[in-house]
């Protein structure tokens, strides 16, 4: 019997190596491309796949978007009204890489068919969207096209469709913008959206940074600006584009770089009277420099879900130092000071210690005046000290991070805990109400 056993599992062996050798010679007989092909889809998608395959043949590889709402390689949405989808494919040919691609698909209740393949602007797809700036039912294709200085600007192209009974028979161009950073929005209330942006023009002497408004010429079918506003001759680049709405206004905050490195930010605003960009009358751009300018490279925000946006500003915190860095340098302390832009100034909403170490950030408000920091970097310990006392006997409290420096998850989720001293204690200050102003980040 166990010789019958033995002679079961070599024969067993011999046919799972025979098995995988044939395997592999198999797998050898696909190519790279082929086994990197895009899998097919199912159901209704297939026939958008089929009827994209038909039109632009073989090799060829397909690109999504890596930013917004819409990042599948195959992007679908009724741009035509007649509640059938089309569908916009991003592609690039295997044989001419450099080049990018985009391409239209109408479905007219029975079968999907192509419309237009336009070569994108740019080396790469970076987003698309959909929007209304015009007085008709089609919905204009605002895409964003990757630059080689991308850091700076990208090409944003908006596409116009053209209907006939339902079908969509042509895809054009209204236009091309270089953007870093832009908004749809309806500035003037009209029902009809405006694209806002922001751009930096290296093309002309000297260069400089603005921002734009532009609209649509519908009886020439391009995009025409409206009106623009430049900023200081010292910003080099942006950082970010975010916008709040109060008293039927429209506010846009842009984090601009300057030469120096600093952040600050500008804010405009659309002043629909005069259909023009403005600053407020009370901040020019240059006093809004002044007043935001940071080293820290935090961006406008809403920080308290109010639907208003806050400007972050460092401040100094006098005497407060981090130390025991690494090679037993010390640096020292800042805060965030966040402001809203009211009818009249920038108000204060309150200053907050961001311990980027630890990863928190701290309403400080409430001990800023009488106390300062130290915080060792060796030890993950911030203590709060009281000023114009004795160092040895003036530690209010301190909060101290535990962390598992030899664990994989160490800063993942950091612990913490708050230890009040006596002299703390006699000021009324406990562990729940410092506990009240920490947020882990």
């Amino acid at each position: 019997m166990k010789s019958i056993a033995s002679a079961v599992k070599i024969i067993a062996f011999v046919i799972c190596c025979t098995l995988l050798f044939n395997a592999c010679a198999m797998f050898d007989l696909f190519s790279v491309e082929e086994l990197m092909r895009t899998p097919k889809l199912t159901g209704e998608n297939a026939l958008i796949q089929q009827a994209f395959e038909e039109a632009v043949g073989a090799g060829v590889s397909l690109l999504s978007p890596v930013s917004g709402e819409y990042r599948s390689a195959y992007v679908l949405n009724d741009i035509d009204g007649d509640t059938y989808d089309e569908a916009i494919v991003f592609y690039k040919n295997n044989q001419t890489a450099s080049d990018v691609h985009m391409h239209l698909l109408d479905f007219d209740g029975k079968e999907w068919f192509s419309v237009a393949d336009v070569v994108g602007n740019g080396t790469d797809v970076y987003s698309i969207e959909f929007c209304n700036l015009d007085q008709g039912n089609l919905l204009e294709i605002a895409v964003v096209w990757t630059m080689p200085d991308a850091a700076r600007s990208k090409n944003l192209v908006i596409y116009k469709i053209s209907v006939e009974k339902d079908i969509v028979k042509k895809l054009s161009s209204l236009g091309t913008v270089s953007v870093f950073d832009y908004l749809f929005v309806d500035l003037d209330f009209d029902g009809l959206n405006e694209m806002f942006y922001i751009y930096y023009d290296n093309t002309v002497s000297p260069r400089h940074a603005a921002a734009r408004v532009m609209e649509i010429d519908a009886e020439n079918e391009l995009i025409q600006p409206s009106s623009e506003l430049k900023f200081t001759s010292d910003v080099v680049s942006f950082a970010g584009l975010t916008s709040d709405l109060k008293d039927g206004t429209y506010r846009m905050y842009i984090d601009c770089i300057a030469a120096n490195s600093e952040y600050f930010t500008q804010i405009v605003f659309y002043d629909s009277e005069k259909a023009t960009l403005m600053t407020p009358s009370f901040l020019s751009a240059e006093a809004c420099k002044k007043k935001t300018s940071r080293a820290s490279k935090v961006l406008s925000q809403d920080i308290n879900t109010d639907y208003l946006i806050e400007i972050p500003v460092e401040k100094d915190y006098p005497s407060s130092e981090t130390v025991n860095l690494p090679g037993g340098a010390q640096e020292p302390i800042k805060v965030l000071e966040w402001l809203r832009l009211s009818e009249k100034e920038l108000q204060s909403l309150g200053k907050y210690y961001r311990n980027t170490y630890d990863g928190f950030t701290m309403s400080i408000d409430s001990f800023y005046e009488y106390s300062y920091i130290t915080y060792d970097y060796d030890t993950h310990t911030t203590q709060f000290r009281l000023k114009d006392f004795d160092e040895e006997e003036n530690l209010l409290f301190s909060v101290v991070f535990l962390t598992d420096t030899d664990s994989e998850n160490a800063y993942k989720s950091p612990t913490y805990t708050v230890k009040i001293t006596q002299l703390g204690d006699s000021m009324d200050i406990s562990p729940s109400f410092v506990k009240e102003q920490i947020e882990l980040n």
